[in-house]
């Protein structure tokens, strides 16, 4: 019975050259051979020295599946989160569009905006109105009173009035505060969906939000992989 040789090179049917992967999950028979033909160790690991041929994904795989030594690298999705850990992440990336995330920070996300923003907005309207017609309520009221009316009434700045005022200038600023963020997590979600983070520009074609919102609506894809995690 034969003994396997010495050295590396003085093996013929493995020849010195680049190490050859092949495409697909390695079989426990279909080791790896580094180069000088001598097999590799029972973990598959590549000796120290051992050069490795440039990897090419097998047909039909997606981009985001890599090498892993004759093995497809897995898709990996992010993890769901609730409604105070999206928020923490949407602040704690507040420019970041890089990356990906998923569903559930994305509409998280969406109901704090619409919670806040939507709460200011409402509250701001109703108060301004309100507090406009209560002055000019008591303006036209002395007038009629008094039997004189004149042409530059007095405006009255009632309590109303100076409260909804207050809030729609705070609803501008927190509406600007949360511009950035949001959109940089809309970006990141049409990365984890598989588009590019430029769709988001057809926010402002008509009905544009609509198909944006349809593209935000979608799960993570694989392709996704390719943006980073």
């Amino acid at each position: 019975m034969s003994q396997p040789p010495s050295h590396p090179g003085e093996n013929p049917q493995y020849p010195p050259g680049p190490v050859h992967v092949p495409p697909g999950p390695a079989q426990p028979h279909q080791q790896p051979v580094p180069q000088g033909g001598a097999p590799w160790p029972p973990g598959g690991q590549p000796p120290q020295g051992a050069q490795q041929a440039p990897w090419q994904p097998p047909p039909g795989q997606p981009q985001g599946w890599g090498p892993g030594w004759g093995q497809a690298a897995p898709f990996v999705m992010r993890p769901k989160v609730g409604f105070a850990d999206a928020i923490k992440s949407g602040f704690r990336n507040y420019a970041n569009f890089n990356g990906r995330a998923v569903n559930s920070e994305f509409w998280w996300w969406f109901v704090f905006e619409y919670l806040v923003l939507g709460i200011l907005g409402y509250l701001a309207y109703f108060l301004v109105f309100l507090g406009f017609m209560t002055s000019l309520g008591g303006v036209l009221s002395d007038s009629s009173r008094t039997g004189y009316r004149s042409r530059d009434l007095d405006f009255v700045w009632s309590a109303p009035l100076v409260a909804g005022i207050v809030l729609s200038i705070l609803f501008i600023l927190v509406a600007l505060a949360l511009l950035i963020p949001g959109l940089a997590l809309r970006v990141r979600r049409l990365h984890d969906a598989g588009y590019s983070g430029w769709f988001i520009l057809l926010s402002l074609a008509p009905f544009g939000s609509v198909v944006v919102l349809a593209l935000l609506a979608m799960e993570s894809s694989p392709e996704g992989m390719k943006y980073g995690y």
